[in-house]
């Protein structure tokens, strides 16, 4: 899988990525927190975020990318290098405060972001609940309403928020999001593991 493809509009993604080498990326409530708000401040104008899950060393999103017209386009750049864009100015800009923070120099993420572009509802569905079970993949955790750092709890508890109610209906309702969670057996694991989440289209 391509996991370095252009971004298209109106179009759904999952974005990942993660610490360099053996780095954390948060440390603390504090560190996750402010991640989440440099996401509110830097993609809410190139996307919608739909769910995300962070945990020390990595984080995912799935976001839906706006149309064309609703994008302040940069001069002479195209609307993947706009919203490529957003993302470096949100890494480099938690990495200076991390830094600051931490008392820390250097890049903290990998250099190069990845994304697979979720093209049925099927794929979206897995991806989703993929990594609302991330944290437990990872034995932080033994069911996703442990971890705090998820949009899983924010779903359960505001399901008449616009955006959880556009997410709810993937799953054809609040009942039918938690008993696909209920059911979801996670791929065993891969260092390629969108390729097993795909496979289930």
């Amino acid at each position: 899988m391509n996991y370095y493809i252009p971004f298209k509009p109106e179009c759904y993604y999952h974005v990942f990525n993660r610490a360099n080498s053996f780095e954390t990326l948060f440390y603390n409530h504090d560190n996750y927190v402010f991640f989440l708000n440099k996401c509110e401040k830097y993609l809410n104008e190139i996307c919608t975020l739909y769910s995300f899950t962070l945990i020390p060393n990595h984080f995912h999103l799935i976001i839906w990318t706006r149309p064309e017209s609703e994008i302040i386009l940069y001069q002479g750049k195209s609307y993947a290098d706009r919203v490529s864009k957003a993302f470096s100015h949100l890494f480099n800009s938690y990495t200076r405060s991390y830094n600051i923070y931490h008392r820390r120099r250097g890049t903290l993420f990998s250099q190069h972001f990845k994304r697979a572009h979720l093209d049925s509802l099927s794929y979206l569905k897995n991806a989703v609940l993929y990594i609302h079970h991330n944290a437990v993949h990872h034995n932080i955790c033994s069911d996703p309403d442990e971890w705090p750092y998820s949009s899983h709890r924010k779903v359960i508890s505001d399901p008449d928020d616009q955006t959880c109610v556009q997410f709810l209906s993937w799953f054809g309702g609040l009942d039918g999001y938690l008993t696909a969670c209920r059911n979801y057996k996670p791929p065993g694991y891969s260092a390629d593991f969108l390729e097993e989440v795909g496979s289930r289209k």
